[in-house]
């Protein structure tokens, strides 16, 4: 004879149905607000209670009403007997549109927080700016290098032409991603030797080609954080190439000061970037730049005119600072010497 009391308290089997229930939620909440925009309950209110009724009245096909309908019976929103539908007591004084008791636009309000509700993991995790993305995610980081490298290849010519390096040594490339400017440099300057540094699924890509480019002896990777890793010395010239834009003004300020601080007496700066004209009015591409920075999470990176550029290399201690057009239209670049 089995005790009452110990199968009173035996607990129920498990089972996945609560999980399954919650996991499909949304379904419910689909047809509720389907039946409500095509206000189903208010037309069964007015009497128009059969199915090919309702399909002339929706304007839907016959089979596409027939299930939408049968749906709402399943969620008890509406009951059929012998072919007519009718709507339950709740259903009729809440979801029947014009009258006093009306609550169904404030169950599709709730619509609109679907996505946020769907996506409640990656809000609950600080977002992710581009360079975040591109230390954690190899497959996005090649792409990115790649395609940098193949759309880069003249201006890296254009800098190893017009940049005399030719007393230079030792090329530290910060953030120089492909790696394309160093190699332009190197294969211009057989002098010349250069490392460049960014994240290590950046570099895995970088160091594809430079070995295609034969410079394996001449050029080495290593991998740096510009922003919070200590520089490498031994570099005479420095370049930062497009790499600030998405950063803050108190980040451009911290890498001029590690560079100046990294740099020997008479080395040298090269800084090409987006720059904005004095009344920020221009370039469209700059502007469109710094307007694109407030799309990413806090704090924003920013786009600086050529005068708050040359307060913060010269509060970090370079002279002799030269402007020029670069890329018109787009980059701009400036040279600065640390005194001798």
């Amino acid at each position: 004879m089995v005790d009452s009391m110990t199968e009173k308290h035996r607990p129920a089997k498990a089972t996945v149905k609560r999980i399954n229930e919650m996991s499909i939620a949304f379904q419910q909440a689909g047809i509720l607000w389907a039946a409500i925009e095509m206000e189903i309950f208010t037309k069964v209110s007015q009497g128009v209670n059969e199915l090919e009724s309702l399909a002339g009245e929706l304007g839907t096909e016959l089979e596409t009403t027939d299930r939408l309908l049968t749906a709402c019976c399943a969620l008890e929103l509406l009951e059929r007997e012998d072919g007519k539908y009718q709507n339950p007591p709740d259903v009729e004084r809440f979801l029947v549109k014009g009258t006093s008791t009306y609550h169904g636009d404030w169950a599709l309000y709730h619509k609109s927080g679907y996505d946020r509700w769907k996506n409640l993991a990656s809000s609950l995790r600080p977002p992710k700016g581009i360079y975040d993305r591109l230390r954690d995610d190899p497959d996005a980081a090649r792409e990115l290098t790649t395609a940098g490298y193949h759309s880069s290849i003249r201006a890296g010519q254009k800098f190893a032409r017009e940049q005399d390096l030719s007393r230079r040594t030792l090329l530290l490339d910060l953030g120089g991603g492909s790696g394309v400017y160093s190699i332009m440099a190197c294969q211009k300057y057989p002098d010349l030797h250069a490392i460049v540094c960014d994240y290590p699924t950046i570099l895995a890509v970088t160091d594809e080609f430079i070995s295609e480019a034969g410079l394996t002896d001449r050029i080495q990777t290593l991998p740096l954080d510009y922003i919070a890793d200590d520089y490498p010395s031994g570099a005479d010239v420095i370049l930062i190439c497009g790499t600030l834009e998405p950063r803050t003004s108190e980040d451009h300020q911290l890498v001029l000061r590690k560079s100046f601080q990294v740099l020997p007496p008479g080395g040298e700066l090269i800084l090409i970037t987006n720059m904005l004209e004095a009344d920020q009015s221009g370039p469209v591409e700059a502007v469109f730049s710094n307007l694109g920075n407030v799309m990413g999470p806090k704090p924003w990176g920013r786009i600086h005119t050529p005068a708050e550029l040359t307060d913060f290399l010269t509060k970090a201690g370079f002279t002799d600072l030269v402007f020029s057009d670069f890329v018109p239209g787009t980059y701009r670049r400036v040279t600065a010497q640390k005194p001798s």
